[in-house]
């Protein structure tokens, strides 16, 4: 650094002095030759920086080492002459072989240089090729600090990585275990990461900036550290450390270059083709995991969730909305409670990195409070689906094309409400939309992935998810049957029940009470409603303790749907209301019609377990009333 003059002396130790004060730094500095019998009186003296000088030196010629170049590299210093005082024949050789002398330290320096070089390229070499064909972090990890421990020549060395979802900076320690650091300005690894500039500590424990850090390890040895951070398209990703004990050299410049040209070369490089590697095997066992996901999954629901979360992490996203597509209705629909899923599962992570980071009380009481609010708004809106037709929105438009549409901006994009409720509000910069379509060639679904995290969604992120969409397409459908298959199994537990249920009946009301209560969840319809028949009366009645009686005749209502079912002892239709259709089936005993059963059915049509379902129900009501009105003797 310039300051400082080494040499060692006649007996073999190495002295140091300065470059700028006492006769040999005026030397240095002015390149003039010094020569006298009294060093004491030559007005350049110094009398700590010519320490060295004061014993026994009687006379001294003192000449400037020049390079070629004119640059100073050196002085040479000759003392006691042995017959007399220097000559001027003295001062002509020591001038004339100083420029021998110059060129040889010179020579030497630069002989160090590419020496160091070559080693530090060999390094780098040996580190990239070990490196870069990692598929796991936590080996990155484990493998680069070795690496950086043989380069640095220190006693111990640490890689961390950024967890920016955690708050928090990773690493692996020499048994596999991974430790986490919260990422705060307070120790000397978040400070390195929020300046984003190399750190060089001669001693941690006297460092004003970080002595904090080392509260209560006083009288220990000094802890010599050396921090760079890993900047990867101008962001920490993170920080590397390089501790030396105390019988170590502190950490030079050249030590700083040396580590900053490898983390530059080496780190940053095989960090991004691990990630990637990383990366590509995830996406390669992604559509196994997406099937996978439907046996874990008995519901629909929870596994939509799951697949949500698989592929906001493979396209690095902040939300993902699936809307089913049903081709009867020709609608594109979304479960509510599925568009709360992201933001709960956003909140979990930021209540999870606010305790690891130890935050203020408050501020993770609030955070608590949000995520309880949306955990209560999934679970009121799980089921309830808002729907529009095919061909209007994003994701209706979607739905009839073809391929993967990338929205980088949709501000000029007329949004539907069902899409401004699964946005929940929240700004969308950029959105991805593609239909998933099944062997059969039938559209079953359309995925949207809202903000890409970093910068828009590039041409990658859209041959990805048309990539994954036939996979998505069929475990909808594998979700689909098994959720099917577990309603099967429910039903037939609900019709277990309700026939219990239905022998403890002691009179009509308590049977359409029951009917009205059980109904809907056995037959899958709106509303369940059991109308009595008196043959005698010509009356259809139907009681309940909320709606109490009511009753209607035949005389006045045998036109009608329901009039005719009673009449004629056969299924009837009727007139479909707010897109619901409604249905008559009358309950008989042997031939004899003892009562009408109405259902307001939710879709149009009815699956083969809901007709069972019906005709077991039917059959149950039948048993029911013959009980409570025996026939006469």
């Amino acid at each position: 650094n310039w300051k400082q003059l080494t040499c060692l002396d006649p007996v073999g130790v190495l002295r140091r002095v300065s470059s700028v004060k006492g006769i040999v730094g005026h030397v240095f500095q002015t390149g003039e030759m010094v020569s006298s019998d009294d060093p004491l009186s030559v007005p350049h003296f110094h009398a700590d920086a010519d320490k060295p000088l004061e014993e026994d030196v009687k006379t001294l010629l003192c000449s400037a080492l020049l390079d070629r170049a004119g640059n100073h590299v050196g002085v040479m210093l000759a003392v006691n002459k042995s017959n007399g005082k220097f000559s001027f024949k003295d001062e002509k050789w020591l001038k004339s072989v100083s420029s021998d002398f110059a060129e040889l330290l010179q020579n030497k320096s630069k002989f160090e240089d590419a020496r160091q070089a070559v080693r530090a390229d060999g390094a780098f070499l040996h580190a990239i090729g070990r490196l870069s064909g990692l598929t796991s972090l936590n080996e990155f990890l484990a493998e680069l600090r070795q690496h950086v421990k043989q380069l640095m020549a220190c006693s111990a060395c640490s890689s961390y990585l950024l967890d920016r979802d955690m708050a928090s900076f990773f690493t692996v320690d020499a048994g596999g275990n991974e430790c986490r650091i919260p990422s705060s300005p307070d120790t000397v690894i978040g400070h390195v990461a929020l300046k984003q500039t190399l750190v060089r500590v001669a001693d941690l424990h006297k460092d004003p900036r970080f002595s904090h850090a080392a509260r209560g390890r006083e009288g220990e040895d000094p802890v010599r550290m050396l921090c760079c951070p890993i900047v990867t398209d101008r962001r920490v990703t993170g920080v590397i450390q390089c501790v030396r004990a105390k019988e170590e050299e502190e950490f030079s410049p050249h030590d700083e270059l040396l580590l900053e040209d490898f983390i530059r070369v080496v780190v940053v490089e095989t960090l991004r083709s691990v990630e990637r590697n990383v990366r590509l095997l995830d996406l390669q066992q992604l559509p196994q995991t997406l099937l996978a996901l439907t046996y874990h999954h008995r519901d629909a629901f929870s596994f939509f969730e799951s697949a949500k979360s698989t592929l906001r992490e493979a396209l690095d996203c902040e939300r993902v909305n699936l809307f089913l597509v049903d081709p009867e209705q020709q609608t594109v629909r979304l479960d509510q409670g599925l568009g709360y899923s992201d933001e709960v599962a956003q909140l979990e992570a930021q209540v999870r990195a606010a305790e690891k980071a130890a935050e203020e009380e408050s501020e993770r009481r609030e955070l608590k409070l949000k995520l309880g609010h949306a955990r209560r708004m999934q679970e009121e809106l799980q089921g309830t689906f808002v729907s529009f037709p095919i061909g209007q929105g994003v994701a209706g438009r979607a739905a009839t094309r073809q391929g993967v549409t990338n929205f980088s901006s949709v501000e000029h994009e007329k949004l539907q409400e069902v899409e401004k409720v699964s946005i929940l509000g929240k700004p969308c910069r950029n959105m991805l939309c593609c239909r998933a379509v099944d062997g059969c060639e039938r559209v079953v679904a359309v995925v949207q992935a809202i903000n890409k995290r970093a910068g828009v969604f590039s041409q990658a992120d859209a041959s990805l998810l048309a990539s994954l969409s036939p996979q998505l397409a069929a475990s909808v459908a594998e979700a689909a049957h098994a959720q099917q298959l577990e309603h099967g199994r429910s039903r037939f537990m609900d019709l277990s029940r309700m026939a219990v249920d239905s022998l403890a009946c002691l009179d009509e009301t308590s049977l359409c009470e029951l009917v009205l209560s059980w109904g809907p969840r056995v037959t899958g319809a709106h509303t369940c409603k059991l109308w009595v028949y008196d043959s005698k009366e010509g009356l259809l009645a139907s009681s309940s303790a909320s709606h109490g009686r009511r009753s209607l005749s035949l005389d006045e209502h045998s036109a009608t749907a329901i009039g005719q079912a009673a009449l004629s002892g056969e299924r009837q239709l009727g007139q479909v209301e707010g897109g619901r259709r409604v249905q008559y089936e009358p309950v008989k005993s042997g031939t004899r019609t003892v009562g009408v059963l109405e259902l307001r059915m939710s879709r149009s049509t009815e699956s083969e377990d809901e007709k069972e379902a019906v005709e077991i129900l039917i059959r149950m009501i039948a048993n029911a009333l013959e009980r409570l009105s025996p026939t006469e003797t």
